[in-house]
């Protein structure tokens, strides 16, 4: 069974931010925008993973992970979900630049391939929402000279963002599965770089 969205968003915290630390669900919460019954609920799908042992202090429950970042991510692979719940091609509409950018567009700026025809954007199913309300979404074709791919994520991509783009973690999640060469050498080359 994969994770749900808060358990992998307290992994991509681990892997991104720092793996050895103790992690308490009252402080991780706000940090993740999540409630703190949320992270407790992680923190036991986290245990029952046998990727973290949880200990008690107090009446605060403590999380650590086993392992350094590279086994963490090794052992975490058959839980982790493709962070994008639905992708389309909508009309390019002003706004979108703020956006995170996702897909391709990202691994471009990550590796030596060449930036798609289209740029990808990531939001959070609430942004997606909010741009709905605000402008006239069209949906086009992909070869629509003014499409912009639209990436609706299970958890907020501007979290783990650097720079606009989605973290290179969660951008090999939703990548893997592109069974394209040039798409699989690139995400190779990306994670290559990652530092462990």
């Amino acid at each position: 069974p994969t994770f749900s969205p808060s358990t992998q968003v307290v992994v991509l915290h681990a892997m991104l931010r720092d793996a050895g630390q103790v992690l308490i669900p009252s402080e991780m919460a706000p940090l993740l925008g999540y409630s703190a019954m949320t992270m407790t609920r992680a923190f036991d799908e986290l245990e029952t993973a046998r990727l973290a042992e949880v200990t008690v202090r107090g009446r605060e429950r403590c999380l650590r992970f086993n392992g350094d970042r590279r086994e963490i991510w090794k052992n975490a692979q058959p839980f982790l979900r493709n962070p994008v719940s639905k992708r389309l091609f909508i009309r390019h509409i002003d706004g979108a630049e703020g956006a995170i950018r996702a897909g391709l567009t990202a691994l471009a700026h990550y590796s030596m391939l060449a930036p798609p025809a289209y740029t990808t954007y990531a939001l959070s199913r609430e942004d997606w929402k909010a741009l709905r309300q605000q402008h006239k979404i069209i949906e086009v074709p992909a070869q629509d000279p003014d499409a912009s791919e639209i990436e609706v994520w299970w958890y907020p991509p501007a979290l783990f963002a650097e720079h606009g783009m989605v973290d290179r973690l969660s951008l090999y999640l939703s990548l893997k599965a592109d069974h394209d060469e040039r798409t699989e050498t690139a995400l190779e080359e990306m994670m290559e770089k990652f530092k462990w």
